[in-house]
């Protein structure tokens, strides 16, 4: 039967005190450097492990600029993540981090989590992901992926569904589609884009560039914004149809097509992502890309939890299906150009 090593042991291997061992492994300030890593490598050689690591999940997301919850994706995700960890029968903890946050959390040097699960890329960066990566804490990304780094992630199909999106459209007859791209921070948006260019080039179509409309960083009202720059081109060179890198980008541009006069469906189409709840009644409801969102964070915590527990170690990418999901938003057909 092999021994818990206790706290005190730790201190009295390290020569300190039992509150500075608590402070370390908390991660609270008020000791050195030298001394927190001499703490440190005691209580791994030892083997030591807080009473409740085993049983606790670290979520870390970038800043938001609403509470994670509230976002209509994130939050759906950060559910899957907790709903899953209770069914297994551990806790999860939450951190958001700043931008530019360079240290490690400290739910990682205070050892209060048994894994890791990162949640989105954006401010969260690759340089960032590796360093927790070499603290040797099991990781998985979610919603994310680093290129080059053998981390187990989940995400969804993000290319396959911006491809279909834009089949539909294709299909419906468009071949002036413009793309309100989302910011290039994020690869899984990036993915989007990705999609959209892969079915013109399979269509022959070749898109305009006039109409790829590069994002408003930190607008709050991004698709308005981008949709009232579309907007602002001669009538002639507007787009039959817009595709969304999300539904919270669609949203914005239905409200700025309305406020111009301009019909959806009947004088362009529309086409979001994420089948977040609201795009279902909007007026009229919106066409969109269902992504698996609860189940992103479901078995991002399954991979976790098989490392933790030593099972099925291997490094491995999981791939998540779309669909697409038609509403009346997109029964729109392009106008016949005039001499």
């Amino acid at each position: 039967m092999v021994t818990r090593r206790t706290a005190r042991e730790v201190a009295q291997e390290a020569g300190v005190s039992l509150a500075t061992v608590s402070n370390v492994l908390n991660g609270k300030a008020g000791v050195s450097e030298e001394t927190r890593e001499r703490v440190l490598a005691i209580a791994e050689r030892l083997g030591y492990q807080p009473r409740t690591q085993r049983s606790v999940i670290g979520l870390l997301i970038e800043r938001l600029p609403v509470p994670a919850y509230n976002d209509p994706a994130v939050g759906l995700m950060i559910q899957g993540v907790e709903n899953e960890a209770s069914r297994r029968g551990y806790h999860m903890l939450l951190a958001s981090l700043d931008p530019g946050f360079a240290q490690l959390p400290a739910m990682v040097t205070g050892r209060q989590v048994s894994g890791l699960i990162v949640l989105g890329g954006g401010d969260i960066s690759d340089a960032f992901i590796r360093m927790l990566v070499a603290t040797k804490v099991p990781v998985v990304l979610a919603d994310n992926f680093v290129d080059g780094l053998a981390v187990p992630c989940v995400l969804a199909d993000n290319e396959t569904g911006a491809y279909l999106a834009t089949c539909h459209l294709i299909e419906l007859g468009h071949r002036r589609i413009a793309m309100l791209e989302g910011p290039r921070k994020y690869k899984t948006l990036t993915e989007r884009l990705e999609g959209y260019l892969r079915a013109h080039d399979l269509a022959q179509i070749t898109p305009d560039p006039t109409l790829m409309i590069r994002p408003l960083h930190g607008n709050p009202r991004k698709g308005y914004r981008e949709t009232q720059a579309l907007l602002e081109l001669p009538r002639l060179h507007w787009p039959t149809a817009i595709f969304a890198v999300s539904d919270k980008t669609a949203l914005g541009a239905l409200e700025a097509l309305k406020d111009a006069g301009v019909r959806v469906p009947d004088d362009m189409a529309l086409v979001g992502f994420d089948d977040i709840a609201e795009s279902a009644h909007t007026v009229p409801p919106l066409t969109t890309v269902r992504l698996p969102m609860q189940g992103i964070g479901q078995v991002a915590v399954q991979r976790l939890i098989d490392q933790i527990e030593g099972r099925n170690t291997l490094p491995s990418k999981t791939v998540l299906y779309t669909e697409l999901v038609v509403r009346q938003s997109s029964g729109a057909r392009p106008v016949a150009a005039t001499a």
